[in-house]
């Protein structure tokens, strides 16, 4: 409808309004982290344009570490550092989380045996049969395998449906989110890399009239930022990159 991305806005002014008077740096979400990130970073570098911006899960590159289930993971340690969650709700995401890490561990722990019993109910699910022992872990990797399955297999079902859920989802994305993590901590040089306040793009040699028009209506505040605004290609960043370490001399 809108008033969610207003909303998120709003929350995000309000957060940055009192830290200021706290004489506190001002928070930043990354696109990585949330999507109140994606949302900020796309009107800044791409602008509104003709239509309302909606946050839309697509517009999102990092949409694995961006899970509904997991939000209370990524989100609540920064919440309780900026004193926007209480001690009781951090102590009990905290405890989800041990409970998780624990369930993990049991996962990998329990061995699901190769025996004809096994066999038989995997059969009886149209699960392909093992040949030999494996964890339950990689067994709940495994298209069709759920809980119910991994309790008559014998491994307790997690009490707390909410995190069973989502560390069945940590379980059979693991790969796809370790390759996603690893484009994020790829990313992290070119976000680090700050652009100095005053810096004339005009005097960056190389760079095109279209593309040092469109870094000074933007203003990016890291490489990483630049990168993100339509036309500005990755030649040009490699440019800003290289003009940035003869300024700095590194």
């Amino acid at each position: 409808t809108g008033y969610e991305e207003a909303a998120a806005q709003g929350l995000m002014a309000g957060i940055n309004a009192a830290r200021h008077l706290q004489k506190a740096p001002g928070l930043i979400l990354g696109r990585d982290r949330a999507y109140i990130g994606v949302l900020i970073d796309d009107l800044i570098t791409k602008g509104v344009g003709g239509e309302p911006y909606r946050i839309f899960t697509s517009r999102a590159e990092h949409r694995l570490l961006l899970r509904e289930d997991n939000a209370d993971t990524r989100l609540s340690p920064l919440g309780e550092e900026i004193g926007l969650l209480d001690a009781e709700a951090a102590f009990h995401v905290k405890q989800r989380n041990t409970e998780a890490e624990k369930t993990q561990a049991r996962l990998r722990g329990h061995k699901v045996p190769a025996c004809a019993e096994t066999n038989a109910l995997l059969r009886a699910h149209g699960i392909p049969t093992i040949r030999q022992g494996m964890s339950a872990r990689d067994l709940l990797r495994r298209p069709g395998v759920d809980w119910e399955l991994l309790e008559a297999l014998g491994f307790p079902r997690p009490e707390d449906t909410r995190m069973a859920a989502s560390t069945l989802l940590d379980v059979r994305y693991e790969g796809y989110v370790a390759r996603q993590q690893a484009l994020v901590d790829r990313m992290a040089g070119l976000e680090a890399t700050r652009l100095p306040d005053d810096l004339d793009f005009s005097a960056v040699h190389g760079l095109s009239s279209e593309v040092r028009e469109k870094l000074h209506a933007v203003r990016p505040r890291t490489l990483g930022q630049a990168s993100r605004i339509p036309g500005v290609t990755p030649a040009a960043i490699g440019i800003i990159g290289v003009h940035l370490r003869r300024a700095t001399g590194r």
